[in-house]
């Protein structure tokens, strides 16, 4: 009798998109007669054991599966083409692993990658919003290259709330030197169970990046590119010429009425004057149309040993107001190699220069873009000799003859546009590389060394000028040059385990070290009297006279964090869920008695779908019930703050600096329950989330009385809570063969209160000269929300028309001291998305909005501490005697009153934003076969055509003003463009 035995062999091979040649990590490749089988790596890379004859299914969500029979072949490659797009099916964990969405059982969204892809994007934080729920992303100006503000459910802390950020698995400081066309995906960590193996900086989320892979094909090269058109959305609501007039007019009629003088302005307005006067929009006068461009090309292939991608990319964009703009030349390059069989190399390096000319603004003394809220419209912009005209002289202030009110406070913002410039310009390279070696089957030790350095050079030069007709001179031009130079660096050494047994069992888990250190070196110099007399010239090489340079002192500092952590996936017939995660992190920013933090967390899940008694449904194709816990840490604070330190002042004068040996660990503990379900085969998605997230031993300034004038140290003293709940709905549908459409729409709604200040006062915020006594605007007490609005309650109008506040001691007297209380709420209760995608023949069309409702914003840009200076038309209703129902104060443009902070100048900031509308067209393959052709598409698109809302200003999306503590005040931001841009993509 004769014996044949089955000879099992090692298949590998790669799982790429049919439609894009792109990899997909989490297909499952199972072996069909055994239930054995693996999952593709990040890479789409899988490794398999199979006899001749045996079938080898690959399947993933979203994709037609495909059966394959085994024959002799050892590497097989397998292009999955599209189906019914899922929501959101393949899950980036960190340290190169990932999961399918069914065995997930923490709070983590992957980022559908055309939102990248299909419209113009030149940001990758532009990417996240309103695509996420519970995550908000505020630009913090619309000036070209400003950077964007990421919070995720809601603020925790006073310091940095910014999300960890990860690139490749690098921990990097921010996503400006990103090109969005190199990104691969983005996964949101927002739970303290996913976030938490990245211990001491995931207390306000992690936002993971991966950058696009080379792949297993002959070379294929992508070119992108799209030019457009910027314009100012809005203009605002602000008095026109007439109107101005009328308003004036009538605050002088209101003053003599009174028996008040109406000394100390001009008389009243006459209907020839106004006729004779300009009418000038100052937003538009200093604002012009702007180009906006993008390039890049990618080039990726490779064998089955070695992969590569190499891209380059320019973009560039202009400003709309000013001297303004925004340029970034990146270059990048990957691979990844298969040293051996069980020996991987994978290695990126990329270089981004960004050059960023830029204007001051949010600021009352730069008196720039408040100036041009507040100058009245009767001011020319230009004399008669075409130079800024000077609205600040004090006596003889007159055009065609007609005088005006000298309006020095708020200068001609023409001047400051047309002799400052500040440029900065910033080099970045990053790299990383990992070596992953399995000497065991499915155990592999990891190495990975990551370095990003960022050198930046900024320049603010004042020239020199002299306007003698309009007594405008500025004799000595001035500038001032800030150097700062940082490094990160990152090593790690990991362990993987990747189990999967026949009857179910399935484990994933990684264990391992990590080292990373930080430094920041900053240096500059002032001068005076240089002999050119241009940014571009200058440099302190021309100065006249070293006499005039003035050397800053030199700074340094770093800072370390050693870490160890560990985290197992489990899960069983892909039915029963759990995870546990455990980090602990010992940073140097902390004395050694309070170095170490631990952080902890568990999750879990039940696939009700898998079970039995679900069997004979047809409603759900899964249903999940997840819930986590976790612990996370935060250490953003200065280093040193716990040690005995020293400074000099300008003198040269050695002083001691207050500090605190006992700050440690802000804690940041997060429970999370949540549900997914896809119904009626995929047709609908939703995901639900319920969240409380507590910190505790929040990091704040708090001056000591013994050191009163010196900086504060950083003590541990607040707990904050934030609570929410998350919804994330898709719907996927089809009319007939050729039509195809999507609708997501994404919501958040959040609480957020402080609950204990340790003892200590409440915390105050950022002020304002705009309003009575230059008052905190905001302030953090038990029981409000962080930064809330402080001030007087509005009570209405007395019989003159004068504003009442409500007396709240009842005491019979309004005093600050005791009448001021929490007014408003700068952060939205509601944060929301909604995402529409439509696909017929080759055609295809999105429309993208974001909004938020419940938050308030301060108008400060409104010169309402200052004479004669301009309003929103609001004022058209002031109460009168004819009009003496009215809500809004009486007209007073002459005198400096009724300016006390109150809930009367809190404006609802909420809004609705149509960010994006693009419509494409993707010539037919059959006649791109023919050119050699892989995918041509052609596109139009406009960004941020409409907003609806109620705020006077330019725009109500109100980033903080570097701090969280400072929210929602408009002092003067820089206002947001429209966009119309037409765009190619083509691939061969």
């Amino acid at each position: 009798m004769a014996a044949t035995w089955a000879q099992s062999r090692t298949i590998t091979g790669t799982v790429l998109e049919e439609d894009t040649g792109e990899p997909i990590p989490g297909v499952n490749v199972r072996v069909k007669e055994t239930g054995t089988g693996a999952v593709t790596d990040i890479d789409g890379k899988y490794t398999v054991s199979a006899e001749s004859g045996q079938t080898l299914v690959f399947s993933f969500i979203g994709f037609v599966s495909q059966e394959i029979l085994v024959g002799a072949q050892t590497n097989l490659d397998i292009n999955l083409a599209t189906d019914v797009q899922s929501l959101q099916e393949v899950i980036v964990v960190g340290y190169g692993q990932t999961q399918n969405k069914t065995t997930v059982s923490t709070a983590v969204h992957a980022l559908d990658s055309r939102v990248i892809e299909d419209r113009p994007i030149a940001r990758p934080e532009q990417a996240i919003q309103g695509s996420v729920p519970a995550v908000i992303v505020v630009k913090e100006s619309g000036s070209p290259g400003a950077p964007l503000t990421v919070r995720m459910r809601g603020v925790g802390t006073a310091g940095d709330a910014t999300p960890l950020i990860l690139l490749n698995g690098v921990q990097v400081p921010d996503m400006n030197f990103v090109n969005p066309n190199d990104i691969g995906n983005i996964t949101i960590l927002k739970d303290a169970a996913s976030s938490a193996i990245y211990g001491a900086r995931g207390g306000n989320g992690v936002i993971l990046i991966e950058t696009k892979k080379g792949v297993s094909s002959e070379p294929r090269v992508t070119f992108s590119g799209y030019y457009g058109i910027q314009s100012l959305a809005s203009e605002g609501d602000y008095l026109t010429t007439p109107q101005y007039a009328e308003y004036y007019n009538n605050s002088i009629d209101y003053l003599i009425r009174q028996g008040l003088p109406t000394t100390g302005g001009r008389g009243k307005f006459t209907d020839e004057e106004i006729a004779a006067l300009p009418n000038e929009s100052w937003i538009r006068a200093i604002s012009q149309d702007a180009a906006i461009s993008d390039m890049h090309i990618g080039v990726q292939g490779g064998d089955d040993r070695t992969q590569y991608y190499v891209s380059g990319g320019l973009f560039s964009q202009g400003g709309i107001i000013g001297k303004t703009s925004f340029d970034r030349r990146s270059f990048s390059v990957s691979v990844n190699s298969k040293l051996k069989e069980n020996l991987t190399l994978s290695a990126l390096g990329s270089f981004a220069q960004n050059e960023r000319t830029f204007i001051a603004e949010n600021s009352e003394n730069s008196r720039l873009l408040s100036s041009v809220a507040s100058l009245p419209p009767v001011f020319p912009v230009y004399d008669e000799n075409g130079d800024p005209f000077n609205n600040g002289l004090r006596t003889g202030v007159s055009y065609n003859g007609i005088e005006l009110n000298p309006q020095a406070e708020f200068g001609n913002p023409v001047l400051g546009l047309t002799y400052a410039d500040n440029l900065d310009i910033t080099n970045i390279l990053f790299g990383n590389a990992l070596m992953s070696w399995e000497f065991l089957e499915g155990l592999k030790l990891n190495g990975a060394i990551g370095a990003l350095t960022r050198g930046q050079h900024i320049k603010n030069f004042g020239a020199r000028f002299d306007i003698p007709d309009q007594v405008f001179t500025n004799p000595n031009n001035n500038l001032t040059e800030t150097f700062v130079d940082q490094l990160f660096t990152q090593g790690e050494f990991y362990l993987t385990y990747e189990l999967n047994r026949t009857g179910g069992h399935s484990l994933s888990a990684v264990a391992g070290t990590s080292v990373l250190a930080n430094t920041l070196n900053t240096s500059g110099r002032f001068g005076l009297n240089f002999f050119p007399n241009t940014i571009e010239e200058v440099n302190f090489s021309n100065i006249i006279s070293n006499d005039d340079k003035i050397v800053a002192p030199d700074y340094a500092e770093i800072n370390t964090t050693l870490s160890y952590y560990a985290r197992a996936n489990y899960n069983f017939q892909e039915k029963y869920l759990f995870s546990a995660t455990l980090r602990a992190d010992a940073s140097s920013k902390f004395g050694p008695d309070n170095r170490w933090g631990v952080f902890p967390s568990v999750s879990a899940g039940w696939v009700l779908s898998s079970e039995g008694f679900m069997a004979d449904q047809a409603v759900f194709s899964l249903l999940k019930v997840r819930g986590s816990w976790g612990v996370n840490g935060n250490d953003r604070i200065s280093p040193y703050q716990y040690a005995d330190r020293y400074q000099r002042d300008g003198a040269g004068n050695l002083f001691q600096l207050d500090f605190n040996p006992g700050v440690k660990w802000e804690e940041i503990s997060q429970t999370n329950i949540g549900i997914d379900a896809n119904l009626f085969s995929d047709q609908i998605g939703i995901t639900l989330d319920l969240y409380s997230k507590t910190t505790r031993d929040m990091l704040l300034n708090f001056p000591n009385p013994s050191f009163l004038g010196l900086p504060p140290p950083v003590r541990n003293a607040a707990t904050v809570q934030n609570m929410g709940i998350e919804a994330l709905v898709l719907y996927r549908g089809r009319i007939g063969m050729d039509f195809k459409y999507t609708i997501g729409a994404n919501a958040g709604l959040a609480q957020n209160q402080i609950t204990d200040l340790g003892g200590g006062l409440p915390i105050q915020g950022a002020g304002t000269r705009v309003f009575d006594g230059a008052p905190n605007l905001s302030l953090s007490d038990v029981g409000s929300p962080i930064a809330s609005f402080y001030g007087f309650v509005f009570d209405g109008l007395d019989e003159q028309g004068n504003p009442v506040y409500r007396d709240l001691d009842g005491d019979g007297e309004v005093t600050p001291e005791n009448d001021r209380t929490i007014i408003g709420n700068p952060y939205p209760t509601l944060i929301y998305g909604l995402d529409i995608r439509a696909e017929y023949k080759g055609f295809d069309l999105t429309v993208f909005a974001s909004g938020t409702e419940g938050n308030d914003v301060v108008n400060a840009s409104m010169g309402y501490g200052f004479q004669f200076s301009n309003r929103t038309t609001q004022v058209l209703d002031a109460w009168s005697l004819e009009n003496p129902n009215s809500s809004v104060m009486r007209p007073s443009a002459l005198e400096v009153t009724n300016h006390e902070f109150s809930d009367y100048y809190i404006e609802d900031g909420s809004y609705l934003r149509l960010r994006n509308v693009t419509l494409g067209y993707r010539l037919p393959q059959d006649l791109l076969d023919r050119a050699k052709i892989a995918n041509l598409r052609v596109y139009v698109s406009g960004n941020n055509l409409l907003t609806i809302t109620q705020y006077s200003g330019y725009d109500p999306e109100i980033g903080a003003n570097n701090s969280p503590l400072d929210v929602g005040v408009d002092r003067g931001f820089y206002p947001l463009a429209r966009s119309i841009t037409g765009g190619v993509t083509l691939s061969f």
